[in-house]
């Protein structure tokens, strides 16, 4: 009799720390689920036209967050054909304008990751610009010439002259830019030949990420940013107390693929293949895959499938309790 109860009180242990361990895994599951959240993919695999719009669909946020497509810019084979010749400060140029409700909450980590193709090739062309700019006021500049007054942005750069390409972000003008990360002067193999065939406007397919970190830490207090070419690591910089993203989202009223905030930039002249937005930092690791994978190809968890996965660690031991009871 002390024998079976000492069986069942085994038995009851063994379940204790299934359960236990499953629901651990469960929880670590939606955690690193939540470390890994595609919210927005703009694939550029359709458009359609209402009251003269031409829009793009969000393939997993919804039609509430479609991209609407500037000027002439047409969409074939998976692409958005951008064909400018033409500073930004121009009308009638070819972008695409991205809701800023695609945005997380500020306080939130996020990635942006972006496949393109360039054509000729400019310096400070920008493949993402998000700002506070005005749109169609002559004084748009991120200078704060006579009588402008400076902008407040986020950029990702394809080239930015003698800096490579270059991510960045300022509460107000470039003098006032404390964070940025540039490409050149790492001796990446991968990003010389990168930078090489931008100069060449040779028909290649890159890839470029900017991860936004906000967690605190006592090195850097207001996060992080980090950008990679191609899933290579360029550098990291610490956000600063009057420059960091929680502060300036709320600013912003513009978030462009193709088109600069300041007027004088060269607007960008190639296709777009596909632009996602996470709503967390992606690790190192995640964008290498993410780079090597392509574009249209999801390679982070869904959050239902590790959730699973934990629950299912402690059916199975509840069935070994059963059977072992019978």
């Amino acid at each position: 009799m002390s024998g079976n109860n000492s069986r069942k009180s085994g038995i009851t242990s063994l379940m204790g720390l299934g359960l236990t361990a499953g629901c651990f895994m469960g929880v670590m599951g939606l955690s690193q689920a939540a470390q890994a959240t595609l919210i927005h993919e703009y694939s550029f695999n359709a458009g359609s036209t209402s009251s003269g719009t031409y829009t793009t669909p969000d393939s997993i946020g919804g039609a509430s967050y479609a991209a609407t497509i500037m000027g002439s810019a047409a969409i074939s084979s998976g692409q958005v054909d951008l064909t400018n010749a033409s500073s930004s400060g121009q009308a009638g140029n070819e972008y695409v304008s991205v809701p800023l409700s695609a945005l997380p909450p500020s306080s939130s980590s996020l990635t942006f990751e972006e496949w393109f193709t360039t054509g000729t090739n400019g310096a400070h062309t920008q493949n993402l610009s998000l700002n506070s700019d005005t749109v169609g006021t002559v004084t748009d500049a991120i200078t704060a010439g006579a009588g402008a007054t400076a902008e407040s942005y986020f950029f990702i750069t394809q080239d930015n002259g003698n800096y490579g390409s270059r991510t960045g972000m300022s509460p107000g003008g470039y003098t006032n830019e404390k964070v940025g990360v540039n490409s050149l002067g790492t001796g990446s193999a991968a990003n010389a030949d990168y930078l090489s065939k931008l100069v060449n406007g040779s028909a290649v397919q890159h890839m470029v990420t900017t991860v936004i970190d906000n967690t605190s830490t006592v090195a850097d207090p207001y996060g992080t940013i980090t950008y990679y070419v191609d899933g290579v690591l360029q550098g990291t910089s610490a956000q600063t107390s009057a420059d960091n993203w929680s502060t300036l989202e709320s600013t912003f009223t513009n978030m462009w693929l193709g088109r600069s905030a300041f007027s004088g930039d060269p607007m960008f002249n190639g296709s777009i293949n596909e632009f996602r937005i996470y709503n967390n930092a992606l690790s190192s690791s995640q964008v290498s895959a993410d780079a090597a994978a392509g574009p249209n190809t999801v390679l982070t968890p869904e959050p239902a499938s590790l959730a699973l996965f934990g629950v299912a660690g402690a059916s199975l031991l509840l069935i070994r309790r059963r059977r072992a009871a019978v």
